[in-house]
């Protein structure tokens, strides 16, 4: 799960992002179980820690 805040931040130059985004995305084309989801900046947490989504981090 990635807060929409990192994709839109520029703490590192934009090449750097976009390697990482495009390894995020390699490996869930080639595992099916991981899933990446995003979530919106003006998402409402109100009351709750995370949301109710399937969200698994996967040692290699």
């Amino acid at each position: 799960m990635l807060d929409e805040v990192v994709l839109r931040r520029r703490t590192v130059p934009p090449r750097i992002v976009l390697g990482q985004l495009r390894h995020l995305i390699s490996t869930a084309e080639r595992h099916p179980h991981v899933t990446i989801y995003v979530l919106p900046i003006d998402a409402d947490f109100t009351g709750r820690l995370l949301p109710k989504w399937p969200a698994q981090i996967q040692p290699q």
